[in-house]
């Protein structure tokens, strides 16, 4: 199952899906956790601190990524004309969370069921020279070839902000959690996922964060209704770890730790639909291409669809 989670700026966005992370691992849960956040502090708020430093990222490296996933595309006429969107297809480098993968071996953080990845951030020479969504779009491409199961989970912490929803990102995940505080700046996000995502039909689960009495959580609830799913507040447990000090994540507070239950048990229960993936896949393709990809790129990126390729099929083949 994939999951996204986003917020407006200093929600708590990046520490509830650490939470979210470490609960899941303590469940026993395959996870698959990417920092796709311009700002890159989830390997710190899982406490890998330089081990999620040193590996290689995919925005910074996206030639070798594409190299490595689409040199063999049949309906890649060039390796240098896929971008972002392009749609696995016969030929691809698919690959699962237990197959070899040079994936896994060149851009991944691995221990026991945990693999870290990061989009990475800008550099000095990068300064100027091309916007954040190289990056997110390097982790667009991860998600268009891997192949996950429904057992296991997917977690990316997006950027602040309706971008994951402007950029088309969100189609590439099972459910969105978007992290909400009950201020006026944080509603304005809401508003703008269901604009943006009201006509796809992928699941928007809010959790409240920073509450601290009844009023507000009324202040969230009265403005999403059904779709806020639980709440958290205050925590001396993710006060103490934001001063070094770490401890089992089950010694949080019993009422956090059951909203971190509630979270992972709506998102497993989310159908797994893989047409559905396809298939808003290929329709933003089709934005993307028709929007600057054919003019970028020199021709029809529209012919890269492979028409007899199957993400379904390729699951089944895969034994996921």
């Amino acid at each position: 199952m994939r999951v996204a989670f986003v917020a407006k700026g200093g929600s708590g966005k990046t520490t509830v899906s650490s939470l979210f992370i470490r609960y899941a691992l303590s469940q026993g849960k395959q996870v698959t956790a990417i920092d796709g956040d311009m700002n890159q502090h989830l390997s710190a708020a899982l406490g890998l601190k330089e081990e999620g430093l040193n590996i290689k990222s995919l925005g910074n490296n996206e030639a070798r990524l594409r190299e490595i996933l689409g040199t063999n595309h049949a309906y890649l006429t060039s390796i240098d004309q896929m971008i972002e969107s392009t749609p696995a297809g016969e030929g691809s480098h698919l690959f699962t969370s237990q197959s070899q993968s040079p994936v896994w071996d060149e851009f991944a953080y691995k221990d026991e069921n945990l693999r870290f990845l990061t989009a990475g951030t800008f550099k000095n020479e990068n300064m100027a020279e091309t916007c954040y969504h190289t990056y997110t779009g390097a982790v667009t491409m991860f998600l268009n070839h891997f192949i996950d199961s429904s057992d296991e989970l997917v977690v990316v912490d997006m950027t602040a902000g309706s971008d994951p929803y402007t950029s088309g990102m969100f189609s590439r995940f099972d459910a969105v959690v978007l992290v909400l505080e009950p201020t006026l700046k944080s509603m304005a996000v809401y508003d703008q996922c269901m604009q943006y995502g009201k006509d796809y039909g992928i699941p928007l689960y809010v959790v409240a964060n920073k509450v601290e009495d009844e009023s507000d959580l009324e202040f969230i609830r009265e403005k999403v209704g059904d779709d806020l799913i639980t709440h958290l507040g205050s925590s001396k447990f993710v006060r103490q770890q934001e001063r070094g000090v770490w401890a089992n994540i089950e010694t949080l507070e019993p009422e956090n730790l059951n909203a971190l239950h509630t979270v992972l048990e709506k998102v497993m229960n989310t159908p797994k639909d893989w047409d559905k993936y396809q298939k808003l896949g290929e329709t933003f393709h089709k934005i993307k291409a028709e929007g600057w990809g054919n003019v970028f790129c020199g021709g029809d990126l529209m012919q890269q669809i492979d028409p007899n390729f199957s993400y379904a099929k390729a699951a089944q083949e895969l034994g996921v």
